[in-house]
């Protein structure tokens, strides 16, 4: 009997480690928090603006009196940055060459089964699908957290007939006590650059 038990003992010793059964293997892991957010650097500015937009007007920026947001300036189409601080810092806008006017899509609000339009890529194929979502992740146009920060988790990703990307979600706020809560959606955009976001 002692000689099973140490048997089993030294096998279970000498064996790898391994992942639990339902781990999740992540095709890209994103932090998000309010410190090198779009809207921590707004409010750099001395402006004063809101929690969260709800929609980006598109504009033709004029380099010589416009910044772009340097929180997601490395998002460009031919060496263009997406997203800009209108000459009296008062808003944030999108580059009405590449994007449409754009609506905010709250997934960790979502209810089960519907979908948010977010607006439309002007010229798609100009910015690869992944490097697009991220955008609009970090700009908070996708909104991930209320309060305190989200950890995204890109789970699967399918190219053809429309590109969609599936994430696995996680955010962190308070009410009275600290919440850690799970969510999920999907990204999606179609071939002619409309994009939307899905609740499973």
């Amino acid at each position: 009997m002692i000689a099973l038990l140490l048997a089993s003992v030294l096998s279970m010793a000498a064996a790898p480690d391994t992942p639990p059964r339902h781990a999740t293997t992540c095709l890209a892991r994103w932090e998000l928090d309010r410190s090198g957010s779009v809207l921590g650097e707004h409010r750099s500015l001395g402006v004063p603006v809101p929690d969260f937009s709800t929609s980006w007007d598109a504009e033709q920026p004029d380099p010589a009196t416009w910044q772009p947001v340097r929180a997601v300036e490395r998002f460009q189409v031919g060496g263009t940055p997406l997203l800009w601080f209108t000459p009296d810092n008062g808003r944030v806008v999108v580059h009405a060459g590449h994007l449409s006017p754009l609506t905010a899509a709250d997934p960790t609000r979502m209810s089960a089964g519907t979908s948010t339009t977010i607006g439309q890529l002007r010229t798609p194929g100009a910015l690869p699908p992944r490097d697009l979502v991220e955008l609009l992740v970090r700009s908070q146009v996708i909104l991930t957290y209320w309060h305190i920060g989200a950890t995204l988790c890109l789970v699967e990703e399918v190219a053809e007939p429309a590109y969609r990307a599936r994430f696995e979600a996680v955010h962190e706020y308070y009410t009275n006590e600290e919440n850690h809560d799970a969510y999920g959606f999907t990204f999606v955009l179609e071939a002619d650059g409309r994009m939307r976001v899905e609740a499973p």
